[in-house]
């Protein structure tokens, strides 16, 4: 019964979440010679950027930024760990004070706020526009979390006593059965719905990035999961949070940073273009160097 309630409730907030009512805006025609910008030349493009910690992700997301504010259009930035205004501040250094104005930011650290969130983004954002998401891992712990907690309330009890029964149940593994993560999964199928594959604006996703050599011992007798997680293998990880995560994007892109300092990109997958995973170094600018690979 507790689960057939927690189901409900996802249905209703996916119902709730909805972008339907918005309307698509026309995007500007614009000359040749201009479509190699980001914003128009692309029209709704959702690009995931993942890697390790502190190797450039959010650096990156302000490259993009910088793109779009200098196309006429806003920002709306969702944020998890707060680190946003300091990689600003580098950034656009004198800059700062301007562009932090164009910029609707919004900390989330659990998803109780995450129907304003929507809400208010889906009433402000334009085709011209950018949604940046950061980290968006940190959604699918968040979901998770937020499900035990639903669960415990409903049942009265405590988390600790939760997780007490949970580890007496050897076929549990994170605390949920198998058929368990499927609801967790549809509480985070609501951000990647909402947030990035309805919207008409173009989405920025970061996240981190999952070592892949523990799932290849796991998969080793399954064909299909070994030949999935072999498309990795270059970089040695997948993005982090749910598996399909890679799925819901037209472009995976993997950032590192070299012995010397320096910073590259591998780019995993790209709809539409040929894959080119070379490691493509860059200075400041992550997205003059995409672009130019684009050309």
């Amino acid at each position: 019964m507790v689960w057939d309630d927690v189901n409900e409730n996802v249905k209703q907030a996916n119902e709730q979440y909805s972008f339907s009512e918005l309307k698509e805006e026309k995007l500007a025609l614009v000359s040749k010679s201009d479509k190699k910008t980001f914003n128009e030349m692309y029209g709704h493009e959702a690009i995931l950027i993942y890697g390790q910690p502190k190797t450039g992700k959010t650096y990156a997301a302000c490259s993009f930024i910088e793109n779009i504010i200098n196309n006429g259009g806003n920002i709306f930035y969702i944020n998890t760990d707060n680190g946003l205004f300091r990689t600003l501040q580098v950034y656009f250094k004198e800059n700062f004070e301007g562009i932090k104005n164009k910029i609707n930011y919004y900390l989330i650290t659990d998803l109780k706020s995450l129907d304003e969130v929507i809400k208010d983004v889906k009433n402000k954002v334009k085709s011209n526009d950018l949604i940046v998401i950061d980290l968006l891992d940190d959604f699918w712990e968040m979901s998770q979390t937020q499900f035990v907690q639903d669960v415990c309330d409903s049942m009265g009890i405590k988390i600790v006593d939760y997780i007490i029964t949970a580890s007496k149940e050897k076929e549990k593994f994170g605390l949920l059965d198998a058929n368990k993560w499927n609801y967790a999964k549809k509480f985070d199928d609501i951000i990647i719905r909402n947030l990035i594959i309805v919207p008409p604006c173009n989405v920025i996703a970061c996240c981190g990035a999952k070592d892949i050599e523990i799932a290849k011992i796991f998969a080793k007798k399954d064909e299909d999961k070994m030949y999935e997680l072999s498309k990795y293998e270059e970089v040695g990880s997948r993005p982090a949070g749910q598996k399909s995560l890679a799925y819901k994007f037209n472009t995976v892109i993997y950032l590192g940073e070299l012995r010397n300092g320096k910073r590259f990109f591998t780019i995993m997958g790209d709809r539409g273009f040929l894959r080119n995973s070379k490691k493509v170094e860059y200075q400041d600018s992550f997205y003059k160097a995409f672009s130019d690979l684009r050309k």
